[in-house]
């Protein structure tokens, strides 16, 4: 299973800034107990290093800050994409769950579902 995880936050520029970024998982989620760096992009490039530390994720990336930077802080969005490789597994039952994540002091969650095929 593949699980896409996008943060919506103020960015200068567009720029995400340094990571990392934690992945907390539900419970009923199934996590191994180490995903390749490999197996997961950070806004379409892959991830610097990856760690397992019981139901969360660590995702660093190297990102080089912009020698010139605007003037402009909108919100922007960086992209994680955990691919097949990271060997995720959806929860056995029926229910809604949340996924959860840090980057720096910001925090964010998101509700889903799992439903009967």
């Amino acid at each position: 299973m593949a699980v896409t995880v996008v943060l919506s936050y103020p960015m200068q520029c567009g720029y995400p800034g340094p990571g990392p970024v934690v992945v907390t998982f539900p419970s009923q989620e199934r996590l191994p107990k180490r995903i390749p760096a490999s197996a997961v992009l950070v806004g379409g490039h892959p991830a610097g290093a990856v760690s397992v530390s019981g139901r969360s994720v660590q995702v660093n990336w190297t990102s080089t800050k912009p020698q010139v930077m605007c003037d402009v802080i909108a919100e922007g969005a960086l992209k994680l994409v955990f691919g097949r490789a990271a060997g995720l597994g959806n929860p056995l039952r029926v229910g809604g769950y949340t996924v959860r994540a840090t980057k720096g002091i910001v925090a964010f969650s998101a509700p889903f579902t799992i439903q009967a095929a």
